[in-house]
């Protein structure tokens, strides 16, 4: 489990993806209640097959200067081709849910930050 939270988190910042990347498919899970039994239409959603080889290219040929006792596992877990369906790609979904955790995030900034509106008269 580690590992594969490693490799999402490793292999989102190497690809510098951004989570407006996949707007309209996060919204739409977070609007659902980001229910773990919904994780695998989302990753079916945003996993096309040459973005997650593209994710498990990178992730395999990293060091993961970042999860440094983690970084066996992550190659390991990024050699090879994607499975299939990208609900079983044990690199993807953690990606996907790595920008989904950012999204919420900075939407949660952008509303702490923005100014509110008070009474008329203020």
């Amino acid at each position: 489990m580690a590992a594969a939270t490693a490799a999402g988190a490793i292999a989102a910042d190497l690809l510098d993806l951004d989570p407006e990347d996949f707007a309209p498919e996060i919204a739409e899970y977070v609007a659902g209640g980001s229910r773990s039994e919904d994780i695998p239409a989302l990753a079916r959603a945003t996993g096309d097959p040459e973005i997650r080889a593209w994710a498990r290219s990178v992730v395999a040929a990293t060091d993961a200067p970042d999860a440094p006792l983690a970084s066996d596992g992550v190659r390991h877990l990024a050699s090879g081709d994607p499975p299939e369906d990208p609900s079983e790609d044990l690199v993807w979904v953690p990606t996907i849910l790595a920008l989904t955790q950012e999204a919420v995030e900075r939407s949660l900034v952008d509303e702490a930050s923005a100014p509110s509106e008070g009474p008329a008269g203020d």
